[in-house]
């Protein structure tokens, strides 16, 4: 939803535009059985069918946020479809599932080592030391069933300040494209806190870190929905 201001007659008019864009990433359809007898007999039939995903397919997404007044939202939805057609080709019985699809990831590492040493002012310009932290990412790509852990090495020892607070925090980077129209922000969706480091502590302290991402809600739906689910 975005605002437009234009000039009619004058005098300036401001309306809200609601931008919305589909496309079909894929589709395949293909005979799994052909009956050959005249009338299908009563019972019960079991089918079975596979087929192979091509490998660039997106990730299953969805995302809403209702409480914002621009209200973005955007999903990758795919559903697996099955159909009994008489000989005719009338479709006499049919039948749809959701399908999750994680994308893999192309550039999987482990054991990832980042850095950051930053020279502490106040009042703009009093240099008040230095401060270091090292973090240890096990892995740079997480299922949503798993846990993410960050090992902690702080080093607090050249700085006259007192590090108050440790944070972890788990961020959202989205960028929703429609018609020309951009809507990009960051979220952070949840966030871990302990204690930081006294000023001057002689030695470096070891800290365990965790996200739990099986508790983490990308957003949050709207409690009542309208009409058909939409």
């Amino acid at each position: 939803m975005d605002t437009e201001t234009h000039n009619v007659d004058g005098r300036q008019e401001t309306r809200q535009v609601k931008r919305k864009a589909e496309r079909e990433i894929m589709h395949f359809e293909n005979p799994c059985y052909v009956i050959s007898v005249p009338q299908l007999m009563p019972g019960d039939y079991t089918i079975p069918f596979s087929f192979m995903l091509p490998p660039v397919l997106p990730s299953s997404f969805q995302f809403m946020r209702h409480e914002m007044h621009q209200r973005p939202k955007g999903k990758v939805k795919y559903h697996i479809k099955s159909f009994l057609e008489d000989h005719h080709g009338k479709c006499i019985m049919k039948n749809k599932q959701v399908l999750i699809i994680r994308e893999m990831g192309d550039n999987f590492q482990t054991n990832i080592n980042q850095t950051s040493e930053h020279a502490i002012t106040t009042w703009c310009c009093v240099n008040q030391g230095r401060s270091s932290i090292t973090t240890t990412f096990e892995k740079n790509i997480f299922q949503p069933d798993e846990t993410c852990k960050a090992y902690l090495t702080i080093n607090n020892s050249g700085c006259n300040l007192n590090m108050e607070h440790i944070v972890l925090a788990l961020e959202q980077e989205l960028v929703l494209n429609t018609g020309g129209h951009r809507f990009a922000q960051t979220f952070t969706l949840t966030s871990q806190q302990q204690t930081g480091v006294p000023a001057r502590h002689p030695n470096n302290q070891q800290k365990l870190m965790e996200i739990d991402l099986r508790t983490v809600s990308p957003y949050n739906p709207p409690a009542t929905r309208k009409k058909g689910g939409k």
